[in-house]
């Protein structure tokens, strides 16, 4: 498992923080204060009006999703340069209009001099994020319950992210996929940004798509058909197939946060936040969850119970 911060991924912190001078919120910055955080916006929203920034805001206009964008950069080498090293599956105008805008920007601002000048407060940042998480287990509980694993786990701590997280993965080799969790700080300790052990059930949530949504494609005829025309639109999810994504993973995750720790009565309470933001049903599939933990002669990855669950997700969901 590698931690580390990227510049890639602080590149489009940068960029995307042009987004959200006009766009407020939209970037997602941390709310964790620290100075380093004030002297990014400082340097970098002195570029709102450069050529690069206005061509950014073009083609996004506010839609540029951090799913798209991470994904993306992570197929470059990088700034300034920015060359592709990793193939896309599909690489469309959309791509090569935001991979030059994004070129065009780390020359603008000089990115990298930017990047560089921060290098001794990186070290400091991953290396007590190293100590935080090194005795603790993330990957296999991961691998034991979907009964899949990746090629790699690679953690990428961001500054300047949000609470919260990102996960998204990269096919590797011979179908092998590489995993990624970009995370932000937990909080602010000797005036750094602080990364400590409360990132392990976000990353067992962020790694959890990796698994989930490639399964999820694989049946969206069928589901398109069944949840398509619901309305299944809640906590930022505005898309049906990621409400089903979230409703698993967030179940699941539960369950390994009990299976590991053993504390029931705090996940219950975390169940009880979810279920006011409007997963109302988490406890029932959490409960529901318990048949495949009991059976794994019968189902020896999710992808088996996987048709299991979106039976369950239809019952509780349109009351059938």
């Amino acid at each position: 498992m590698k931690i580390t911060i990227d510049p890639r991924i602080e590149l489009l912190m940068s960029i995307e923080l042009q987004n959200d001078l006009t766009n407020p919120g939209f970037a997602g910055l941390t709310k964790v204060e620290t100075t380093y955080k004030k002297q990014f916006i400082d340097y970098f929203s002195s570029y709102k009006n450069s050529e690069s920034t206005k061509h950014y805001l073009k083609i996004c206009n506010g839609s540029c999703s951090m799913d798209f964008s991470a994904a993306t950069i992570f197929h470059l080498s990088n700034p300034p340069d920015l060359k592709v090293v990793r193939p896309f599956d599909r690489y469309g105008r959309q791509y090569q209009s935001f991979i030059k805008i994004l070129r065009d920007f780390a020359v603008e601002t000089d990115f990298m001099a930017f990047f560089v000048k921060y290098k001794g407060m990186f070290q400091k940042v991953t290396e007590s994020a190293r100590k935080e998480l090194k005795s603790k287990d993330i990957v296999l509980p991961i691998e034991s319950y979907y009964g899949m694993g990746l090629n790699s786990y690679n953690i990428i701590l961001s500054p300047l992210f949000r609470e919260g997280g990102n996960g998204f993965r990269i096919n590797s080799i011979k179908n092998w996929y590489d995993g990624y969790a970009i995370v932000g700080p937990t909080k602010v300790k000797n005036g750094l940004p602080y990364f400590d052990s409360r990132l392990v059930g976000t990353l067992w949530h962020e790694f959890g798509h990796h698994f989930v949504e490639p399964i999820t494609e694989q049946h969206t005829a069928a589901l398109r058909r069944k949840f398509s025309k619901v309305k299944l639109s809640l906590w930022g999810y505005p898309i049906w197939q990621n409400v089903i994504n979230e409703y698993i993973i967030r179940a699941i995750s539960n369950r390994i946060e009990f299976r590991v720790k053993g504390e029931e009565n705090t996940v219950l309470k975390w169940i009880r936040e979810e279920e006011k933001g409007g997963f109302v049903h988490m406890r029932e599939l959490y409960d529901y969850l318990k048949i495949y933990e009991d059976n794994r002669d019968i189902y020896p990855t999710l992808i088996e119970f996987y048709p299991e669950i979106i039976k369950e997700l239809e019952r509780l969901l349109l009351n059938k």
